[in-house]
């Protein structure tokens, strides 16, 4: 962790965990069910069925395999590492990224990133309307501001995206 150390530890934030591929929902309620919050991205899916040969969606279908959002402080959630690998025998960890000094630190989403991320990953594409950057002037790298609507307040960056055709807000 950073400096400040033991009071860091105790505070609460969005530590991003990464479990077993098909464990994410599994850790995210037991968390829950112990009075934390905790977020799973999921997105509806399509998928041959190997039996009857038809398609089939999955619309509960994980969109960020192996990762879960967690709020709770970073004493709490070791211990519930620890104590998960002890009693079902599962191997889950803190994300990590590498700093600038040649270490590694803590994946931690700031609480209003994740409050929009939850937005937009729980919203569905119903009502939702789609335009192209030539209607609205958009340019690579222009900042992107939504008002309105369900995504109200959601800010992202307008860029093209490696093996996409069209441009997008990330």
């Amino acid at each position: 962790m950073t400096d400040g150390g033991e009071s860091l530890r105790d505070e609460e934030r969005w530590f991003v965990l990464r479990v077993k591929w098909r464990h994410e929902d599994d850790v995210a309620n037991l968390l829950e069910a112990d009075g934390q919050r905790a977020f799973v991205a999921h997105t509806p899916k399509s998928k041959i069925d190997r039996r009857t040969g038809k398609e089939v969606v999955d619309r509960n279908a994980v969109a960020v395999s192996e990762i879960v959002f967690v709020r709770a402080s970073h004493r709490y959630l070791q211990e519930k590492i620890n104590a998960f690998h002890v009693v079902k025998g599962w191997t889950i960890y803190f994300a990590t990224d590498n700093c600038s000094s040649g270490g590694r630190r803590l994946l931690v989403v700031p609480d209003a990133q994740m409050e929009r991320f939850i937005k937009i990953a729980t919203h569905s594409d119903e009502d939702i309307k789609f335009f192209n950057a030539e209607e609205l002037g958009l340019s690579q790298g222009d900042i992107v501001r939504v008002h309105g609507g369900p995504f109200d307040g959601c800010e992202g960056e307008f860029v093209r995206l490696k093996g996409r055709r069209a441009k997008r807000v990330v």
